[in-house]
């Protein structure tokens, strides 16, 4: 199974904020699961996803805010690929539970976190959406209370991914 870990976006004005711009990129329409990825684990068995599980329960944090504001894209606005919100006030507390979650898990390496939420996927051979980008550059789609992550697999289901909860995390009191 696919595996990764992640803040659940679950505040109705960001959600409703999110699907505005989508609306604006054209992007499907359906049923959304709107996360900031802390780690991704990639395919992983059962075991290890029980161990993964185990780990991620000795996780202490406090809750804090995260804002999801801005528009830009991956790997850059020019070859959109992956259109994403930014997380702007709270992205030192989502990068802090990132390494808090990667040290429990072991998974070491350097790879920057830039924390995000994907908004819709640039077709190969798609102009990239410039005036979207530029248009929601600032914009504050919401604030999100970060109150627990969940370790979830990645399930392909046509088009689109249904993500399970295998464990959840909540903060400490």
């Amino acid at each position: 199974m696919r595996a990764f870990v992640g803040i659940d976006i679950s505040d109705a004005q960001t959600l409703s904020a999110l699907e505005s711009v989508r609306r604006e990129l054209g992007a499907p329409r359906g049923p959304r699961q709107d996360h900031v990825t802390l780690a991704f684990l990639g395919e992983v068995d059962g075991p290890a996803a029980e161990a993964a599980a185990s780990a991620l329960a000795r996780v202490r944090f406090g809750a804090f805010d995260a804002q999801i504001a801005g528009l830009s894209a991956f790997p850059s606005p020019r070859r959109a690929r992956v259109v994403w919100a930014g997380v702007r006030g709270g992205a030192a507390g989502v990068s802090g539970l990132a390494r808090l979650v990667s040290e429990a898990l072991r998974l070491g390496g350097s790879a920057r976190l830039v924390p995000h939420v994907t908004v819709s996927r640039v077709k190969s051979g798609q102009a990239p959406p410039l005036g979207v980008l530029r248009a929601h550059r600032d914009t504050e789609f919401g604030v999100q209370r970060v109150s627990s992550f969940s370790l979830k697999r990645s399930d392909p289901d046509g088009a689109r991914h249904v993500h399970t909860v295998l464990r959840t995390v909540e903060a400490s009191p």
